[in-house]
């Protein structure tokens, strides 16, 4: 079509063979925010997944996460996983 321009990407699909967050327990009042950073390796690349990975809190009432970013808003315990 004229006035249409074209382009080509490769791409690349790197199968990670671990997942690791940066921190191991975080405490905090109701209302804190903390962040942490999450990384998938493979036998030869290590890379920030932070905001492509899936997050998920056992206890929402607890704690919320997103892009990995934890958000107190009750008191009590949760996990937070990340895939």
């Amino acid at each position: 079509y004229k006035g249409v321009n074209s382009n080509t990407s490769n791409v690349t699909v790197i199968s990670a063979t671990s997942v690791t967050v940066s921190v191991g327990a975080v405490i905090g009042g109701i209302g804190a925010v903390r962040s942490v950073t999450a990384t998938a390796q493979n036998s030869s690349t290590t890379f920030d997944v932070t905001n492509t990975a899936s997050w998920s809190s056992s206890n929402t009432s607890v704690a919320s996460v997103s892009n990995g970013v934890i958000q107190f808003v009750g008191a009590g315990s949760a996990t937070v996983t990340v895939t």
